[in-house]
């Protein structure tokens, strides 16, 4: 007897190959069969009859490190149709919880009254499993929090003994099940490692068979966006290992329209051997720290040691001048809004330029005072992509689809829903309804394969990704004609519709639209499935 029949669906098997008719079976964790099922063969049955039956979709870049111990139900993704999620991200996470990175981590989660219980990567790991989450969730070891554990906020070039204490916590991550490495080289200290030492720390997680994935230096609001992309396919060419180059974007005046460019360089590459990928969000608004606007060298030492330099004339000038060059090519004040900012809450949603009006200075003294009273955490939504560049990117099949958001839920314990931008909440049923429905620019099973195959294959997700029997039992069921995002920028907080059906290692967790309260997703480390 199967324990659930799926019946009348339309199967997007996650392979891109033509959608066709099928029942799907499921006993325990896995799908048994696909075909025709008999209705007295299940103990439960969904009738899917006008809904399209996909593998659950695979969400490669997320910050959901924090939230999924604050609240595992993981809601805004799971109700997305999200069965797994990647993280950390951005080259930030929350281990090696030791050195000058121990006092970071017990801030940012001291907040939401967890304690720091670890150390290691695969401990913090542990601690993951121990709270159940609602859906799977794909480790991996964060560059900048291993360079800050050995090496605090200095910019120095590491010495023989550093970069060994380094390259231990990347192994120990790894032989932890971690499935990769991100970076994040546009922050710090992350950013303040050389290609060298990038490429030391990746030859690791290559000997594991793990990808590195990378924010990259520039995106085009900071310096050379094409250098920044050839420093990550040197990277993996160098390491000889996988590429994700993550939230691919034109970013900045400087580069809008030149996507294409971008894409060639990533073409060229996969060409000559470097298996590299890309990840894309489908909004035309980033979501980052106020830090991002001021340059890396001033950020050196923390957030006292930065304010010091901005109150110091000699420095102050080059500091301001660089700030204003990335403020204009943001496209200035009025594009980029406060989404947290936990000394005033009443400024989220406000932009910096309607600050500084209100306040009666001028941006750059209004964005130190900011950082200043918030001890550097002020998170921003800034509204600086252009459509046709999303476009590009989107279509172009060695591009995945990634939220770069956090698994969250309107009525949890984290406070101010944690950087609210829609793309929490909408990001997968943006892409099937608005992409694919409204733009037409792919059809749904090339978009499903974007979210499940393409993104299960890249982390070596062993039997997850496509439905085919015997494989794990991650299913979304969607309706293509309604499925829809219905968080915005001014309401961020909204669930979609249309997505009635999600099935996390074969039980539902989503059920006529609603959280079952179910949590059986896992850990995948690596060697584990």
């Amino acid at each position: 007897m199967l324990d659930l029949v799926i019946s009348g669906g339309r199967v997007a098997d996650g392979s891109g190959g033509p959608l066709y008719t099928a029942d799907i079976g499921v006993a325990g964790e896995r799908i048994v069969r696909v075909g025709k099922i008999e209705s007295d063969e299940g103990r439960a049955r969904i009738e899917a009859t006008g809904l399209i039956v996909a593998p659950g979709f695979v969400d490669v870049h997320t910050h959901s490190d924090i939230t999924i111990l604050v609240d595992p139900r993981a809601e805004s993704a799971v109700r997305q149709g999200v069965t797994t999620q990647a993280f950390p991200n951005c080259g930030m996470g929350l281990a090696p919880a030791v050195g000058d990175a121990q006092a970071d981590i017990a801030e940012r989660v001291g907040r939401f009254g967890i304690e720091v219980d670890w150390k290691t990567v695969g401990e913090y790991f542990d601690r993951v499993r121990s709270v159940d989450p609602a859906v799977n969730v794909v480790p991996l070891v964060a560059q900048g929090t291993v360079r800050m554990a050995v090496m605090g906020f200095s910019r120095a070039e590491p010495t023989p003994t550093q970069l060994e204490a380094m390259r231990d916590h990347v192994r120990e991550a790894m032989r932890s099940g971690a499935r990769g490495m991100c970076s994040g080289l546009r922050y710090v200290p992350g950013g303040y490692a050389t290609r060298g030492e990038l490429i030391e720390l990746a030859r690791i997680v290559s000997e594991y068979g793990g990808v590195y994935a990378s924010h990259i230096r520039s995106e085009g609001d900071n310096g050379d966006w094409f250098d920044a992309i050839d420093e990550a396919l040197a990277i993996g060419q160098g390491a000889r290992v996988r590429v994700q180059i993550s939230h691919l974007k034109a970013l900045g005046a400087d580069v809008w329209g030149k996507s294409g460019r971008a894409l060639a360089a990533i073409e060229k590459a996969r060409e000559q051997g470097v298996d590299v990928l890309g990840d894309q969000y489908p909004y035309d608004a980033t979501s980052s720290t106020l830090f991002v606007l001021f340059p890396q060298w001033c950020q050196e030492g923390g957030v006292e040691a930065f304010l010091l330099r901005t109150a110091d004339a000699a420095l102050r000038a080059d500091i301001e001048s660089s700030f204003s060059t990335s403020l204009a090519l943001r496209g200035g004040g009025d594009r980029m809004a406060v989404s947290e900012y936990g000394p005033d809450p009443l400024l989220e949603g406000k932009t910096l330029a309607r600050i500084a009006e209100e306040r009666r200075e001028d941006i750059f003294e209004t964005a130190v005072s900011m950082l200043e009273a918030s001890n550097g955490r002020v998170s921003m939504v800034f509204h600086t992509l252009e459509r046709d560049d999303i476009e590009r990117i989107f279509t172009n099949p060695l591009v995945m689809v990634a939220s770069d958001g956090s698994a969250v839920a309107p009525d949890g314990k984290l406070a101010a829903d944690y950087y609210p931008h829609p793309r929490n909440y909408g990001c997968f049923p943006k892409v099937l309804g608005d992409f694919v429905r409204v733009r037409k620019l792919l059809p749904v099973e090339e978009a499903v394969r974007k979210m499940t195959s393409l993104p299960a294959e890249h982390f070596g997700l062993e039997q997850r990704g496509r439905i085919r029997p015997g494989w794990y039992a991650d299913l979304t069921i969607f309706d293509p004609g309604t499925v829809v995002d219905q968080a915005t920028f001014e309401n961020p907080r909204e669930f979609p519709g249309g997505i009635p059906y999600v099935i996390v290692n074969g039980r539902l967790v989503v059920e006529q639209g609603s959280h079952t309260g179910n949590r059986p997703g896992k850990v995948l480390a690596a060697g584990e499935g």
